[in-house]
């Protein structure tokens, strides 16, 4: 397919023009303005936006297992009707995409609706547990696989965290009960920057989001944001022992 598209608003990354869009073999050739070619279609875009598609990172199209609320081909539908032509699947369907099977009836079915590029997301605990994840062994060498999620679950028991925090950090750290089960807030003591503890903390594979970033008008700069949804009793623990070391590294400095 071969077009020419005229005095369009076009929007990418580098802001928007009004411009023309060339297009040779389905494939497009050139962006820019006062484009012309001889002996193909031309489509006259006045007043009309023409930009990139759109992606879906957290979509539902509830097959298998739950298609009286909606399948592939009307959710792909959908989506391509809406401007979107790429989505990422969550896994709580019926089975739970947990095995290569789920996900590979996904694959063959987006294939055969065939109208947009579909990405099946699997449990990060097997069937939502909140606890193994020995399952995701047989995804090792999945190169199709973008991304793991307990969408909708989380860790259910609040505890956890709690007791974990209270056994591995100093005396001296403060810290809020768990909030709607899913965050924490953690205050360090007067020196100790969260912001720049968390450079050291990422170095443990140990993220959170400092005070200061996290409020627009800024926050204090010893707090910070500890989220522990989607993760396993024992990843929570483990990532507590780890900012545990920092904290009290941090306060080993200070302290000369």
């Amino acid at each position: 397919m071969s077009l020419l598209i005229k005095n369009a608003n076009v929007i990418d990354a580098n802001g928007n023009f009004q411009g023309d869009i060339l297009i040779i073999d389905g494939i497009i050739n050139q962006i820019g303005k006062e484009i012309n070619k001889e002996g193909i279609e031309v489509i006259d875009a006045k007043g009309y936006t023409v930009m990139p598609s759109f992606i879906d990172t957290h979509a539902h199209f509830r097959e298998p297992g739950l298609m009286h609320k909606e399948d592939i081909e009307s959710g792909s539908k959908a989506a391509a009707k809406g401007g979107y032509t790429g989505v990422c699947l969550m896994g709580n369907t019926n089975p739970i995409c947990s095995t290569k099977e789920v996900v590979e009836y996904v694959r063959n079915r987006a294939k055969e609706v065939g109208l947009i590029d579909v990405h099946q997301c699997v449990s990060i605990t097997e069937n939502f547990c909140g606890k193994s994840i020995e399952h995701l062994e047989a995804f090792n060498d999945d190169k199709e696989l973008v991304a793991i999620t307990d969408d909708g679950v989380g860790v259910m028991d609040s505890s956890v965290m709690m007791k974990a925090m209270e056994e591995e950090f100093p005396d001296c750290v403060e810290f809020t009960h768990p909030q709607g089960g899913l965050f924490t807030w953690v205050i360090l003591p007067e020196g100790i920057n969260a912001g720049e503890m968390a450079k050291k903390c990422l170095e443990k594979d140990v993220a959170y989001v400092p005070g200061e970033s996290f409020y627009p008008n800024g926050g204090v700069y010893n707090t910070c944001r500890l989220n522990y949804s989607n993760m396993p009793e024992d990843k929570i623990v483990e990532g507590i022992k780890r900012m545990a070391e920092v904290i009290k590294e941090e306060l080993a400095e200070h302290a000369k």
